[in-house]
């Protein structure tokens, strides 16, 4: 419903003074960014390659475009794969690329499906780092049933049934108030 895609039934949203209902779409995708549980990239794009692509989509100023290519590679580590083909990237990296995609024209709002769902440990932890370091300064909306992801990474929590809030607070008051969150290290 935030990144614009789905229509909202009832109530009403405003994003940064943007009303979701004037159906000003471009102007309030301007100011997010949405990275989906799911994605893909073209068989023979290399890494830079994929990242040029979404600066056209995102419609960013070609002057700045290589600058901002570096230094998100840079956030996300994968400096040293810019010439490799994202196809053949691990699930971890193309986690972080997609991260990547999604940080790339520097948005307010940034909106994160499962970001680390289906990644090993090792690649989770980056991600959660990637991820903290952007979120100091940027809205982060975070989606995810992974409980560790939501400790590590949330201030607060909204919990969500069928498209009702059922809860809105802290996360460390959600996690000591919820009989049925077991967070389990080893």
């Amino acid at each position: 419903i935030l990144s614009t895609i789905l229509p909202f039934k009832k109530g009403n949203i405003n994003i940064y003074g943007l009303n979701l209902k004037s159906k000003n779409y471009r102007e309030i995708r301007s100011i997010l960014s949405y990275m989906p549980q799911n994605f893909d990239f073209f068989p023979r794009f290399k890494v830079y390659e994929v990242l040029e692509y979404f600066a056209i989509l995102k419609l960013m100023d070609k002057n700045i475009v290589p600058q901002r290519i570096e230094e998100v590679l840079t956030e996300v580590n994968m400096l040293d794969y810019k010439n490799s083909l994202a196809i053949n990237l691990s699930g971890g990296l193309k986690r972080r690329l997609g991260f990547a995609i999604s940080i790339l024209n520097k948005p307010k709002i940034l909106l994160l499906d499962e970001p680390t769902a289906g990644v090993d440990p090792k690649e989770r932890i980056e991600m959660r780092n990637s991820i903290k370091k952007y979120s100091k300064e940027h809205l982060t909306l975070i989606s995810t049933h992974i409980v560790e992801d939501i400790e590590n990474l949330c201030s607060d929590v909204i919990i969500l049934l069928n498209g009702d809030i059922k809860y809105v607070g802290k996360t460390s008051d959600f996690i000591k108030n919820s009989p049925n969150v077991y967070i389990f290290k080893v």
